[in-house]
């Protein structure tokens, strides 16, 4: 047989089928699989009519053509309810939306369960999408969410997306726990999907980049970090928590950069940048997927600091801690970046004192950030309590490093409130204590402003006191002491 003949048998053969009564075909666009539908053959010309319309953009004489099918003796349930499916997409393409939602719901049981053909998966994200928002949305996304469930249908992005709006739109209502659980299932199928070579690469990136944070080779890990993101977002998303450790790696590599760049302002800013945004991703997605523990807390804490460092306009480093790298001295800050940091410091203490307990070392830490925050602000009776409320930790774990700061932070906090005569004994304690530590920059910077300060008191002005004798009794009595 030559090619001619064959395709006039296929054609043959084709309009034979075609002529059958109550065959109709209607495919699956995501499974690509054909259900076969029983229609008369009255209804099955009215149809095929009406889809050659609607390929040509001819919604109105669709519409007739679909009501007149409709009307046809003889349809099953499910021919009936197809017709209404179909009746509501060309309502959908006249802009009547009300109309199409009430041809939708038509096509519909009112509940999944009571669901029999798998092409109503996709009937109910159409009507979902139609509803926009709200209750009834959200039932419509949950119903096509199970029919893909009961039917076996294979995990896609579409699957992937559908999971995504039923858990967005429950974080938006506030049903917290609930979406963590969808987000969880859409965590579950993109681990699914994702290609093995893909997962190797990036476990390889990370593993690089860990290896080259132990050196402290902090440029190269963050080069090896940002790879991994590039490998795995595009197939996980952000919302996922093998991209939330990537995140925390990559934080914590400019970490370590901004602190070698601290003595060079320009490229400090420019790294303190990108740890901000860092962090922040990092945090959105955390939210989303845990509840409030120490892994939130500590991250809200981190992305404090990276707002407050950020915010440093101009400073100087009078010294280096063995601990926490340089100590800078904050000479003018951007206030109102300066004021992105405060809600997430409060958010971590709300966390740990509800959720954790009071004795967390990190509590201190975020106590001591909120006071330097609000002295620059000017708000110094709440730096003061603040910076306050830290001592007491870092008294008890004896971590002296940050002891020392916190007490030069008081002091200098009272300064600014021109309370020069209080200022001073937690300029010496400071000063004793960088002295113990072996830190000469920062001994002799808080000495120094300790003696301006003593200058300026009214020991100084009223009683007449030399600094010497009164540095003298200081000394003597913390030794007797």
């Amino acid at each position: 047989m030559d090619i001619a003949n064959l395709i006039v048998a296929i054609v043959a053969c084709a309009a034979a089928i075609m002529a059958i009564p109550g065959i109709y075909i209607i495919m699956d666009r995501h499974r690509q699989k054909a259900y076969d539908i029983s229609l008369p053959k009255g209804a099955l010309k009215l149809y095929h009519k009406a889809m050659k319309c609607k390929r040509r953009g001819k919604y109105g004489e669709e519409f007739k053509l679909l009501v007149r099918a409709r009307r046809e003796d003889g349809l099953e349930d499910e021919a009936q309810a197809l017709l209404e499916w179909e009746l509501g997409r060309c309502w959908v393409q006249l802009g009547f939306i009300e109309d199409a939602i009430e041809s939708y719901e038509n096509a519909l049981p009112d509940s999944y369960e009571d669901a029999l053909y798998p092409w109503q998966a996709e009937a109910y994200e159409e009507l979902a999408a139609l509803y926009e928002t709200g209750e009834e949305a959200l039932r419509c996304y949950r119903n096509a969410a199970q029919l893909r469930d009961r039917f076996g249908r294979p995990e896609d992005e579409s699957t992937v997306s559908l999971l995504r709006k039923i858990a967005d739109m429950l974080w938006d209502d506030g049903e917290e726990d609930e979406a963590r659980v969808w987000y969880n299932k859409e965590i579950a199928v993109r681990d699914r999907l994702l290609p093995k070579e893909v997962d190797e690469l990036a476990e390889r990136l990370i593993a690089q980049g860990e290896e080259l944070m132990q050196s402290k080779q902090y440029d190269q890990a963050a080069k090896e970090f940002t790879k991994a993101m590039e490998t795995l977002v595009p197939r996980l998303g952000m919302l996922h928590t093998r991209v939330i450790n990537i995140c925390n790696y990559l934080a914590l590599a400019y970490d370590g950069i901004t602190i070698q760049y601290a003595q060079n302002k320009n490229e400090f800013h420019r790294f303190a940048l990108v740890r901000v945004e860092c962090w922040e991703k990092a945090l959105n997605a955390i939210e989303r997927l845990f509840q409030d523990c120490e892994f939130t807390a500590q991250a809200h804490g981190n992305a404090g600091d990276a707002w407050k460092d950020y915010a440093m306009l101009d400073f100087s480093v009078i010294g280096v801690s063995v601990t926490t790298g340089p100590i800078i001295e904050v000479i003018e800050s951007d206030n109102a970046i300066l004021l992105r940091a405060v809600p997430h410091y409060e958010r971590a203490l709300q966390i740990f004192k509800e959720n954790i307990g009071n004795n967390m070392p990190i509590i201190a830490r975020i106590h001591r950030a909120l006071g330097k925050i609000y002295g620059e602000l000017g708000r110094h009776k709440e730096a003061i309590a603040e910076l306050s409320n830290a001592c007491p930790y870092y008294q008890k774990t004896q971590e002296n490093d940050d002891l020392a700061l916190t007490y030069l932070y008081l002091a200098t906090t009272y300064c600014k409130m021109c309370s020069y005569t209080e200022s001073l004994s937690w300029f010496f304690f400071a000063w004793r204590l960088f002295d113990k530590l072996e830190q000469p920059g920062p001994a002799e910077a808080a000495f120094e402003a300790m003696k301006e300060a003593f200058l300026e008191s009214e020991l100084s002005r009223g009683q007449h006191k030399p600094f010497e004798e009164w540095l003298r009794e200081q000394t003597e009595a913390e030794e007797s002491a």
